[in-house]
């Protein structure tokens, strides 16, 4: 393996020890270490240069999730850039998607960006759309409303109920698209505090199968995800940064 490969697949082993994975488990091959499963796969990615991306394969029939990188240059480890880790978890024949981020910030703050309104509005949803969010009433009980618009605008409206609000550990709403009614889905955000990092993870359980996969086979929509993840990470930055030293 090269050696800016094996620096950057060390810095994955230590990334995903911190977000709870059992280490070891990492080859650079695809071929798994004796009596370790799942394995972690180092492949690199054509449409990213010197990109690493990590796949995480799962025995046949059992599904799969991918672990992976996203634009982080090799070139940078020098520097002490932590990559955020994500994993995704979508397994045939289930009616739930669950996701998993590893931000570079305190559990708190990451906390208040999904409850503050005014926080909100500026990560969730593509970079296209211009968010407003209406309703943010984080307590049981409390309804939620965000709107979204295109540039032509054209409106895109969800809305739910809080079921639960342990602050800052634990979020449970439902879903709703506004332009699909009756399709409710229910989410849960739980955050784990790695002292000075927080890993969120999201479950979402939808009514069917059938509703899981037409919303993953909607145009688009895993890069959305991406996306909104990628400005939620982005924003926890400018946040931290702006926040006085302690």
């Amino acid at each position: 393996m090269p050696p800016a490969r094996a620096a950057m697949v060390a810095v994955f082993e230590r990334e995903m020890s911190a977000a709870g994975y059992p280490s070891g488990a990492i080859t650079s091959s695809g071929s798994a270490r004796s009596g370790q499963k799942p394995i972690f796969r180092a492949v690199s990615d054509d449409t990213c240069g010197d990109l690493i991306r990590i796949q995480q394969v799962w025995q046949p029939g059992k599904g799969h999730r991918y672990v992976y990188m996203r634009r982080v240059a090799l070139g940078a480890l020098p520097r002490g850039d932590r990559p955020m880790v994500e994993t995704q978890q979508i397994e045939p024949g289930k009616q739930e998607i669950i996701l998993a981020q590893v931000f570079d910030a305190p559990r708190e703050l990451v906390w208040r960006a999904c409850t503050d309104p005014d926080l909100v509005s500026q990560w969730w949803g593509p970079r296209n759309l211009k968010t407003t969010v209406e309703k943010m009433d984080a307590r049981p009980g409390g309804l939620w409303r965000i709107v979204q618009r295109d540039a032509e605008g054209n409106e895109y409206a969800f809305h739910g109920v809080f079921h639960e609000v342990t602050e800052p550990e634990r979020l449970i709403y439902t879903f709703e698209y506004e332009g699909m009614p009756g399709h409710v889905l229910l989410e849960m955000d739980t955050f784990d505090d790695l002292e000075d990092r927080t890993r969120m993870t999201t479950h979402l359980v939808f009514q069917s199968v059938e509703d899981r996969d037409a919303m993953l086979q909607q145009s688009g929509m895993r890069e959305e995800m991406e996306e909104t993840m990628d400005l939620l990470a982005e924003l926890l930055a400018s946040q931290r940064s702006a926040a006085p030293a302690r």
